[in-house]
């Protein structure tokens, strides 16, 4: 998802503090937002699919075989 925004003040502050120079007027930025994974959720999620693996299938695959494919 892009959009374009005009900073306000103390955005375009925080962004020359963060840069370490000021920017010009008609500079463009691009900020990319990465959000820390939740551990917890994922681990919960990794082990309930574990359990739902043993014994099923799809398409005459088990879903151990489908997961193991999917890490090739």
């Amino acid at each position: 998802m892009t959009r374009s925004i005009d900073l306000a003040p103390e955005e375009r502050s925080a962004v020359e503090r963060l840069l370490g120079r000021a920017l010009a007027d008609n500079e463009s930025i691009q900020i990319v937002v990465q959000k820390e994974p939740d551990l917890a959720a994922r681990r919960a999620a990794v082990e309930k699919i574990r359990e739902l693996a043993k014994g099923k299938s799809l398409g005459g695959k088990s879903i151990r075989e489908l997961l193991d494919e999917d890490r090739k």
